[in-house]
C-alpha cells in the first residue's frame, strides 16, 4: 500500500509514501536498489534478488524515506562500494557500504566489510578507489577517505571564459576518475566538470534543475537528466544531437 486519503470538508487529499520508480546503479551484470529497507542486488544474468543489508538512517530503518541517489564505485576492482544519498531528509545524509568482490560467498550471503555513514551531507560521489567528495549542507564542498578521514576543502574556480560567475553549488553528480560534475543553480543554472587535483574547471553546460546524470560504461558520454529534459552529452559536455 503506497497511498492513502485524508479527507476534510471539501473533498480529500491522496497522499504517496514512497517514491514509484527506485534509484539504482549497474555494474557488469548486478543492479544494486533499496527496497523494503533493504539494499539489494539482482543479477540480470542468474535473475536473482538478493538482500545485501539494512538500511537504517539516523539509526531508524527506512519507512518512507528511499534514497535520492544510489552510486557504485567502478573505481575500485577489489571490492564493491556503494553510496546511498538520501538528500530528502533533513539535512541530507548519506551511507557508503563496502562489501566482499565475491558476492555469493558463504552460501550466497553478501559479506558486509565496512559501513559508514554521515549526517548533515546534500550529497556524496565516489572520486577513486578509496576517496568521495562530499557536499555538506552548507553547500561546501570536501575531499576526503570514507571514513571521513583526512578531509580537505575546496572550492569550485570560474572557467577562463565562462561569462557566468560561480555561487553556491547545489549538487554534485558522479564523473571520471578524480573530477565530479556540480551543479549551481545560480544565474539561470550550470553543470561544471571540475578536476579536483588541479583545482580547475575543466568544461561548462548551462541547463536548469539538474536530477540525474548516468555516465555509459567507458563514460565516454553521460545523460543529464532535467526537470523536463534530458541531454545526452559527451565527456566534455558538448549536447550531442
Amino acid at each position: 500500500m503506497n497511498y492513502f486519503a485524508a479527507g476534510y470538508d471539501n473533498g480529500m487529499c491522496v497522499f504517496k509514501l514512497e517514491r514509484e520508480t527506485y534509484s539504482s546503479a549497474r555494474s557488469g551484470s548486478l543492479i544494486f536498489f533499496v527496497k523494503n529497507k533493504n539494499l539489494y542486488f539482482h543479477d540480470l544474468s542468474s535473475k536473482e534478488k538478493t538482500i545485501m543489508a539494512p538500511v537504517n538512517t539516523n539509526g531508524k530503518q527506512v519507512m518512507m524515506n528511499q534514497p535520492n541517489h544510489v552510486y557504485y564505485n567502478h573505481f575500485n576492482q577489489s571490492s564493491h562500494d556503494i553510496i546511498l544519498s538520501f538528500d530528502n531528509l533533513e539535512g541530507g545524509s548519506f551511507i557508503i557500504y563496502e562489501f566482499h568482490r565475491d558476492l555469493k560467498q558463504n552460501g550466497g550471503s553478501p559479506k558486509l566489510i565496512s559501513e559508514k555513514r554521515a549526517d548533515g551531507v546534500l550529497g556524496a560521489v565516489f572520486l577513486s578507489k578509496d576517496k568521495i567528495c562530499v557536499l555538506d549542507q552548507n553547500k561546501e564542498l570536501a575531499v576526503c577517505n570514507f571514513d571521513g578521514s583526512n578531509l580537505k576543502k575546496f572550492q569550485i574556480t570560474q572557467a577562463p571564459n565562462s561569462k557566468k560567475a560561480i555561487g553556491k553549488v547545489d549538487m554534485i553528480f558522479p564523473a571520471p576518475l578524480g573530477k565530479i560534475l556540480a551543479y549551481s543553480a545560480e544565474d539561470g543554472g550550470s553543470l561544471i566538470l571540475f578536476d579536483i587535483s588541479a583545482r580547475k574547471t575543466l568544461h561548462e553546460l548551462s541547463v536548469t534543475d539538474v536530477r540525474a546524470v548516468y555516465w555509459n560504461n567507458n563514460q565516454t558520454y553521460a545523460a543529464v537528466v532535467a526537470k523536463s529534459q534530458i541531454f545526452l552529452v559527451t565527456k566534455n559536455l558538448e549536447v550531442v544531437n
